[in-house]
């Protein structure tokens, strides 16, 4: 795989075996996959190779996650985009700290309940949150890359100016998304060429994204949140009623922060904290840590009984508890206790569903618009990235190709 692998931006669909010091997820294998100087998990092949392009390079996990993340950004957009949100987990391998950094935009100022007596909109520009995707990309690599960020998103770049191949998946996620970019024309101009999805195979090329990827590449996130394309989103979204200001975006910046963790049967847990909901993971853990599911065998009706009950428990503390610690005094300490754990589960009966245990329903709306990839190097660092739409507001940015 080299230089003329990426000739017009675009890698092949079919090339020879990987380097054997790098595993690459695009060529699936029955046995465990092993590698002594990095290994890549993304959902698409192009993600794949453009992180272990970076390890190849001599970059870190945190580079070849940001370079796959960015192509991930570009070539399934309806899954998270620079207009949405990314946590990660980095596990440094050089000291065995665990560090989060949580990249989630929080409501524009101008949000107040009385603009949303009828309830917060699925779709459209009301709908959309501070992107913080970018941010967290560019913390990441000033804190634990070694390669440029230029070098970083070249092939995020390449394939949104000059197009890559549409996959069947996305295909079919465009043609079901097709009403609601056609409510925006910038969505609809890049996401319904011609007046419809695109077919497998067909084309799609992004260039207002290459560009603003090339800005980011050459300025960082200031390009972003104070620059050209900041000007771009808050004056977008006077003009068309939405909420996103300046001040609402030269004012963010993503958080590097502690996880939360929890014993389990000899392994430490972590989980991204507030405003993640990963620590229904440690406190549902904590509740089956309880139970000989091992015993009842992976996958019975019994064992996944126990744990849908923990989860509908959790869910229950969820909404009763939680929200923005900035604002709510979130009880984690009890949460995640032992004590609460047994309380919890001392409720559970192992052969029926057990009375409702409060408010467990699921947010509104479709979401999850969601993806993540894994990277690790050879000094023992692994990255564990998200990043999410969610629903999606439907809106591009007009000139940037930037999703919000």
């Amino acid at each position: 795989m080299g230089d003329a692998s990426r000739a017009g931006g675009i890698h092949p669909l079919t090339a020879g075996p990987p380097h054997p010091e790098y595993h690459d997820a695009a060529y699936p294998r029955q046995e465990e996959p092993l590698a002594r100087r990095g290994i890549v998990a993304s959902p698409h092949h192009l993600a794949t190779r453009a992180a272990l392009d970076m390890l190849r390079a001599g970059g870190s996990a945190l580079d070849a996650a940001v370079a796959g993340a960015a192509v991930l950004a570009v070539v399934e957009p309806n899954m998270g985009q620079l207009g949405g949100d990314a946590f990660m987990l980095i596990f440094l391998g050089s000291t065995g700290r665990v560090v989060a950094i949580n990249a989630n935009g929080p409501a524009p100022r101008g949000a107040r309940p009385e603009l949303f007596s009828s309830g917060i909109p699925a779709t459209g520009l009301r709908s959309a949150t501070v992107p913080g995707v970018v941010s967290g990309w560019c913390t990441a690599v000033s804190l634990y890359g070694k390669c440029t960020l230029n070098q970083i998103l070249q092939p995020a770049i390449e394939y949104a100016a000059d197009g890559f191949p549409v996959p069947p998946r996305l295909s079919r996620e465009l043609e079901r998304l097709a009403p609601l970019y056609a409510a925006c024309p910038a969505s609809a101009e890049i996401f319904l060429p011609d007046g419809a999805s695109p077919r497998p195979g067909q084309v799609l090329i992004q260039r207002d994204l290459a560009r603003s990827l090339g800005i980011i590449a050459d300025s960082g996130a200031d390009a972003f949140y104070r620059g050209d394309i900041a000007r771009a989103i808050s004056r977008y979204a006077a003009e068309d009623g939405g909420l996103l200001a300046r001040e609402d975006l030269t004012d963010f910046r993503c958080e590097v922060q502690t996880p939360l963790s929890t014993e389990y049967r000899g392994s430490r847990i972590n989980v991204n904290p507030l405003m993640s909901p990963g620590f229904g993971v440690l406190q549902a853990l904590n509740i089956v840590e309880g139970f000989d599911l091992a015993g009842l065998g992976g996958g019975s009706a019994e064992a996944v009984h126990l744990l849908v009950e923990a989860c509908r428990l959790v869910a229950s503390d969820r909404e009763r508890h939680v929200g923005d610690p900035r604002f709510v005094a979130v009880p984690l300490e009890r949460l995640l206790s032992r004590e609460h754990a047994a309380a919890q589960r001392s409720v559970i009966h192992p052969d029926r569903v057990a009375a409702e245990p409060g408010t467990d329903r699921a947010p509104e709306g479709d979401g999850g618009e969601t993806t993540c990839l894994v990277a690790a190097d050879g000094e023992g660092t692994v990255v564990a990235y998200i990043h999410s739409l969610f629903a999606g507001s439907g809106v591009t940015v007009p000139g940037t190709g930037i999703l919000l």
